[in-house]
């Protein structure tokens, strides 16, 4: 009976190396006014390339995945049904989601960390952010959210 398998050959592919990113800067943007933050002269501020993954990052995280036909796949945070969970299931949605979010772009080296404060109506989270530009550690105070739990 023949082998199914090849024999006296060897198998060679041809995948590319994945090409290397040019990261930009972006301008920066005022979540709580919702306004471009402007230079003494009136003109747009520009972002460093750290500060802009920041900006990123907060964009992402305010964004719905699959909402806008504009963004990719990848982009944004899931929409969790919490119908039927228990806090302990919530707080781990809250986790995946972020962390899927988050980890989508290559400047992210971790996200850890999470903590939870529950109120009556909504759920303080807060988690460290790792990226792979800078040394520090960021906490999440400036990338913080709340899920709306009420109406």
């Amino acid at each position: 009976m023949p082998s199914l398998l090849p024999t006296g050959t060897v198998l060679e592919s041809n995948i590319k190396q994945q090409a290397s990113y040019e990261f930009k800067s972006t301008y920066a943007y005022d979540f709580v006014n919702k306004k471009f933050i402007k230079n003494t002269d009136g003109t747009i501020k520009k972002l460093t390339v750290f500060d802009s993954y920041i900006v990123w990052c907060h964009k992402a995280l305010l964004t719905t995945r699959y909402m806008y036909c504009i963004y990719d796949y990848y982009y944004g945070v899931d929409k969790i049904d919490i119908v039927n969970l228990d806090d302990t299931a919530i707080e781990l949605e809250i986790k995946r989601t972020v962390k899927e979010c988050l980890m989508v772009n290559p400047l992210t080296k971790s996200v850890d960390n999470f903590t939870f404060i529950w109120t009556d109506t909504r759920i303080d989270y807060a988690f460290e952010l790792t990226s792979t530009l800078s040394s520090k550690t960021l906490m999440s105070s400036s990338i913080e959210l709340r899920w709306n739990l009420g109406n």
